[in-house]
């Protein structure tokens, strides 16, 4: 592995350093449009529905993340991200590409599904209300099959070759038991600083597997989906599992394959909690990543969780936790064979495989300490500072077949002023086997 140097996109002012500025400056979103350019959206707001969102910030690179300039949101492309499927055949879902914090945090959010309020909808809750695992707010579940109808669709676009024009579908999950969370209330500091609940009319969204890095197509066409929902045997508390569901009809119809991980001994509040990655591998095995930090206390677990299948993805066995840290990993699949994994907090790490995940390189930093470093710490010690180097919610783009480009958050920044600054960078990393 070999790190470029960092390009800065972007820096934030001084007064957005501290824990009560959580969120601002944070989550990039980095896509390529279909004219080749980068594009990339930085979160200013706190990560909480409930907490204050400025407008986001949106910047582009015509020349392969070197440089990047401020753009305006009308000037963006954000058409759905595409699938390739091995036929020649493509598909995308939803009216416009998935931005995390714009779909799931911001409420002035482009909207690509709209929240849905089960109260509104005369619905019963099927478990809950209970606090989520950081305290920050309270849920419902609710079931799948008990939305209406009308509501359970989202927009499929599929097309025969990538010059032909797209056709839409409506696209639905074959899986009334399905539990979606729903949002009762939530809480986030006001501009004082005092702690605020803020009531939610049981506010939920329907899935759609828009999320490119939880999407993988087989070789016959099936298209899986790396599902994350409320552990249905768990009543009193959240708790997540990660199905694997498929479509064999170019995403429109999505069934339960098989159970990725939903071992309740595993972790303190589940696997993937949003935050997982599926991928094809070099030698034909599918194999998924998840996060299970999932809240403020230091005891709970935090390891990188990992699953491989060999049968397309009917079963799945777990392997053992490829690192201490799981916040938004990234399993990148690159035409050299190699496989990269990244992920965080503290700080932003990755490593490469050359054997389809059997086994793993050393991490290298990319920002923040060595993992080496951190984890040689008691863990009281690397649990203070979990927060000091960088969110760890990162995106990547493939940028060659031996590399790819990391847009990521740096919180140990120095501006021209010689002043600690929140900083939005972007680095290529070359993966060679």
């Amino acid at each position: 592995m070999k790190l470029g140097e960092p390009t800065v996109v972007a820096v934030g002012p001084p007064e957005m350093t501290g824990p009560e500025s959580w969120g601002f400056f944070q989550f990039p979103d980095m896509w390529r449009g279909k004219d080749g350019s980068l594009y990339l959206v930085i979160n200013v707001g706190a990560d909480s529905l409930a907490g204050r969102h400025e407008p986001s910030l949106f910047f582009v690179s015509r020349n392969g993340g070197r440089s990047w300039d401020p753009i305006q949101f009308e000037q963006v492309d954000c058409s759905p991200a595409i699938l390739d499927l091995p036929d020649g055949r493509q598909v995308a879902f939803g009216d416009c590409r998935h931005i995390y914090h714009f779909h799931a945090i911001a409420p002035e959010g482009l909207g690509q599904m709209p929240r849905l309020s089960a109260l509104d909808l005369g619905m019963e809750p099927a478990m809950g209300p209970f606090l989520s695992s950081y305290k920050v707010a309270y849920q419902c579940c609710y079931r799948y099959g008990d939305v209406p109808e009308d509501k359970r669709h989202f927009p499929v676009w599929q097309r025969a070759s990538a010059d032909m024009p797209w056709e839409r579908r409506a696209g639905r999950i074959e899986m009334d038991d399905l539990l979606l969370r729903a949002m009762v209330r939530s809480g986030w500091d006001d501009d004082e600083g005092n702690f605020t609940w803020k009531e939610f009319g049981h506010e939920f969204k329907v899935p759609v597997p828009n999320w490119p890095n939880r999407l993988a197509a087989l070789p016959g066409g099936t298209i899986l989906w790396a599902l994350e929902g409320q552990d249905p045997q768990v009543c009193d508390s959240q708790c997540w599992q990660v199905m694997c569901m498929a479509s064999e009809d170019g995403g429109c119809t999505w069934r339960l394959r098989g159970m990725i991980a939903d071992d309740r001994s595993a972790a303190t509040w589940g696997c993937g909690a949003g935050e997982q990655s599926l991928a094809l591998m070099p030698n034909g095995d599918l194999f998924c990543v998840m996060r299970t930090k999932m809240s403020n206390e230091m005891q709970d677990t935090h390891h990188l969780a990992a699953a491989r299948s060999t049968d397309g993805g009917r079963s799945w066995v777990t392997v053992p936790p490829i690192s201490e840290f799981s916040v938004t990993p990234f399993l990148v699949p690159l035409e050299n064979g190699v496989v990269a994994l990244l992920y965080g907090r503290p700080g932003v790490h990755v490593r490469v495989s050359t054997d389809s995940g059997m086994s793993w390189s050393e991490s290298m930093p990319v920002v923040g300490p060595s993992e080496a470093e951190l984890t040689a710490m008691p863990l009281a010690d690397w649990w203070k500072v979990r927060h000091d180097f960088s969110c760890a919610n990162l995106d990547v783009v493939v940028s060659g077949p031996d590399r790819l480009l990391v847009a990521y958050s740096d919180f140990q920044h120095e501006n021209a002023d010689h002043r600690t600054c929140k900083a939005i960078k972007a680095r290529e990393i070359l993966c060679q086997a």
